[in-house]
């Protein structure tokens, strides 16, 4: 799991895999759902208003399916609409002083241990 923390004064960007350890079970992971919707399935607002961007590269690594809370949530019917299990995540989150838990999240940053080696590390 992976507790996000909004910044007062700028977006926050973080890359991280959805889906690598599941908290309850091993076999059991649950798409994180970016829109709250009505009984019929029809989008009908934004879930978590923290998140400001997410995305996924396809795999043609040409072009991204993505999720964007500044644009109008017809829009969303034709992009990102969860984070899947068992795939990469750009995310990034709106200013602010409060935080977001994304379980199944696991963040991931460029560290360094040495002069000359640099890898992405779990936080």
């Amino acid at each position: 799991m992976a507790v996000l923390n909004q910044d007062p004064s700028s977006k926050q960007i973080f890359y991280g895999w959805y889906g690598t350890c599941p908290e309850s079970s091993s076999d059991e992971c649950s798409s994180f759902d970016l829109f709250n919707k009505d009984g019929g399935g029809n989008i009908t607002g934004f879930k978590h208003p923290e998140i400001y961007y997410a995305s996924i590269t396809f795999s043609d690594n040409k072009s991204e399916k993505s999720f964007a809370s500044y644009l109008s949530l017809l829009v969303g019917k034709f992009g990102l609409q969860s984070l899947e299990c068992g795939k990469p995540y750009k995310i990034t989150i709106n200013e602010g002083s409060g935080s977001i838990d994304i379980p199944e999240f696991s963040e991931t940053n460029i560290d360094s241990s040495g002069p000359e080696l640099y890898y992405l590390a779990p936080k």
